[in-house]
């Protein structure tokens, strides 16, 4: 067979159907790194009526021809995307039993279009590492991905197990990283998945929402052991506040308790849209909840922000 541009690999991907999309892919990538080429998962469509997928992968050299100009100067770049139009249809089909009913459904894997414009390339072994986690570093990396592990040091943990593997690449790590935290979510976004964690732990909490917009605005949590520490050790509270630098653009608010021995521990925690006094007001309000009627903290240690310092005479005033 001729390695150059046109090449043609007629049959290299007849298969019969497989059970999971994860056979069929790494079904294929095996094919593709045999005969010197990668592929690349691409886009996705679901049908309407029946629900089912139809997945698209293409090599790694393909380029989006969508918003680019026929007559365009391509930049001088390090990039090897080429254009490549070679291109796998996986579509899922229903699986019928011998009454006739549906149990099930399988990935049926066709060739859209099978030339590619590049020459191909005889993959080192480093290369290959991409698909070669076992069932034992899955569950490693799901364990350091769970306890917030940067992903350069799962990659260097990976390398000192064995020393026999080449360490992956960052991101691999990135991409195994969102899919087990997707997992573990279940469909839910991380603000849901917050609040319905904290439910599970126990955690006392407050929710304010905006009538009109519907949209939660403010957020109190305290754990039921942080309460009792708190009420046992109220003398000294620090209330700490960090600017909207997360993504929902709220601000998170940490409240800090002092025992005798000068040891911290959290009392609680909470997210707030805005940073004015009245949100502070509404924040202090909850924190006051978790004391007896009556009692409040000797000293509220702060960090200068001006409508926190409003807010405080107006809830803990012997404070």
């Amino acid at each position: 067979m001729d390695i150059g541009k046109g090449v043609d690999y007629p049959s290299l991907f007849e298969s019969e159907p497989f059970n999971t999309l994860d056979d069929a892919f790494n079904w294929c990538l095996n094919v593709a790194m045999n005969n010197g080429f990668n592929i690349i998962k691409s886009s996705n469509q679901r049908s309407g009526t029946t629900g089912l997928f139809v997945k698209w992968w293409t090599c790694d050299r393909f380029a989006d021809p969508r918003n680019q100009e026929a007559n365009a100067i391509r930049n001088n770049t390090s990039s090897k995307k080429s254009g490549c139009t070679f291109k796998l249809r996986v579509a899922e089909r229903f699986t019928i039993d011998d009454s006739g009913n549906i149990c099930g459904s399988c990935w049926v894997l066709t060739v859209s279009n099978r030339f590619h414009n590049h020459e191909m390339i005889n993959y080192a072994d480093e290369y290959r590492r991409k698909t070669a986690f076992d069932v034992d570093e899955i569950e490693y990396i799901k364990k350091q991905v769970l306890a917030q592990v940067p992903p350069a040091k799962i990659s260097l943990g990976l390398y000192m197990r064995t020393r026999e593997k080449p360490r992956p690449a960052m991101k691999q790590l990135y991409n195994i990283g969102v899919k087990i935290r997707s997992e573990i979510r279940a469909g839910r976004n991380p603000a849901q998945h917050m609040l319905a964690s904290a439910t599970e732990a126990g955690y006392v909490q407050y929710r304010e929402v905006n009538n009109e917009t519907a949209q939660l605005t403010h957020i109190f949590m305290a754990h039921p052991e942080a309460i009792r520490m708190y009420r046992s050790y109220k003398f000294v509270v620090g209330i700490d506040s960090t600017y909207n630098t997360n993504v929902y653009k709220f601000s998170l608010v940490e409240m800090i308790g002092m025992t005798p021995t000068n040891q911290n521990f959290t009392i609680a925690y909470a997210i707030m849209e805005g940073e004015n006094k009245e949100d502070y007001v509404w924040i202090l309000e909850k924190l006051r909840t978790l004391l007896p009627d009556g009692v409040s903290p000797n000293v509220i240690v702060t960090d200068r922000e001006l409508g926190l310092m409003d807010a405080i005479p107006l809830v803990f005033p012997c404070s």
